[in-house]
């Protein structure tokens, strides 16, 4: 069945090959550690002929608030075939809906989805905006890459990459992408005064946290266990090679962490994802000694680009995002959410979290 809605999805889909799909539902459903024999892994519509033509995916996960432990279940990858889209997309999402659970979410949804789940009384939660910033590794990369992504095969390649206004984008005749990289030159952990160290497990990772408190709004959090499946199992570095890197000064005093992935959007084409930078300390040093270690690693990995894709960061942090990388954009962004039963809190105590397997639930 797996294999069968890998393929109805990689349609739909189309940056996502079936062998990315089997990947993510090893994420979501086989790695989960809150996927019971009692949790449905998500649903499926068929036509008279036996075929998929319709898909949601669920992910059971929980959270806790104060004392209290909550269930949440996270709405994952809706898409119906367009002959049987409008009320059978609809049918889908209320069996996710008659789940018997605290906490229902929908994160970054498309509009279609939007509009059906806003109609079944989802609250949409204050977070309306990604911030992005980029730093461009290859140029020629990347633009070989947005014109696959955007553009028509009606135009050739040779036709575009040929041109007169792409030769900026050369050096000595070679793409920039193949010119060499001495990382030996680079002190990135020192040069600005702050050191970098990857963590490797959960209980490092919680002995950082715990030693201070980034946010005391924060109300809602993960518990050791899926922490310990969203950073560190060998589902999630088999789909995101996701690393966790600790901040650290000279007098060995934690400041912060960043977690990041190297996405691989085709067999040809990657980029470095920042999924979240907590720091407790602003000084733009430290995002300097940050940006050239995250250069490094992408030109070790082959990255064309490294995106920051942060969900609301603070004012502090995103001036000095600012101040180290030019670019910058804002997308729409919406995190639906129902709460099944009552609960003495309010959604506005609610975090979203880029720490999920796809950058969801809150």
């Amino acid at each position: 069945m797996e294999n069968k809605i890998a393929s109805f999805l990689s349609e739909y889909f189309h940056s996502e090959i079936n062998e990315i799909w089997k990947l993510r539902f090893n994420l979501i459903w086989h790695s989960n550690p809150y996927l019971t024999d009692d949790v449905p892994a998500g649903w499926i519509l068929k036509n008279d002929d036996d075929e998929i033509c319709g898909f949601l995916g669920n992910v059971p996960v929980e959270f806790q608030y104060e004392n209290i432990v909550l269930n949440a279940s996270g709405a994952d990858s809706l898409y119906v075939s367009k002959k049987y889209a409008g009320i059978e997309g609809a049918r889908l999402c209320i069996s996710f809906i008659k789940q018997k659970t605290d906490i229902l979410i929908d994160s970054t949804p498309n509009e279609t989805a939007e509009k059906i789940f806003e109609k079944l009384k989802f609250n949409k939660i204050r977070v309306e905006y990604i911030t992005s910033y980029i730093i461009v590794i290859a140029p020629f990369s990347l633009l070989k890459y947005l014109y696959n992504k955007y553009h028509s095969n009606n135009v050739h390649e040779s036709n575009l990459f040929h041109s007169k206004k792409l030769k900026y984008f050369e050096n000595n005749g070679q793409p920039v992408s193949q010119s060499r990289f001495d990382i030996q030159n680079l002190d990135f952990f020192t040069s600005h005064g702050y050191s970098l160290k990857r963590i490797s497990s959960v209980s490092e990772f919680m002995n950082c946290i715990n030693s201070h408190t980034v946010d005391k709004r924060i109300l809602l959090s993960r518990k050791i266990e899926s922490l310990n499946w969203i950073l560190f199992s060998q589902e999630v570095q088999s789909l995101l090679h996701r690393s966790v890197i600790s901040i650290w000064d000279q007098a060995e005093n934690y400041i912060g962490y960043c977690v990041f992935d190297i996405k691989e959007e085709s067999r040809s084409q990657r980029y470095l994802l920042v999924r979240q930078i907590d720091l407790i300390v602003s000084d733009v040093n430290i995002l300097k000694a940050l940006k050239k270690y995250l250069k490094v690693v992408a030109k070790r990995n082959g990255c064309f680009m490294i995106q920051i894709r942060l969900i609301m960061p603070d004012v502090n942090l995103d001036l000095m995002l600012r101040k180290v990388i030019r670019l910058k954009k804002e997308g729409k962004n919406n995190y639906l959410v129902k709460l099944p039963n009552d609960r003495d809190f309010s959604l506005d105590e609610f975090y979203a979290s880029a720490l999920d397997p796809d950058l969801g639930f809150v």
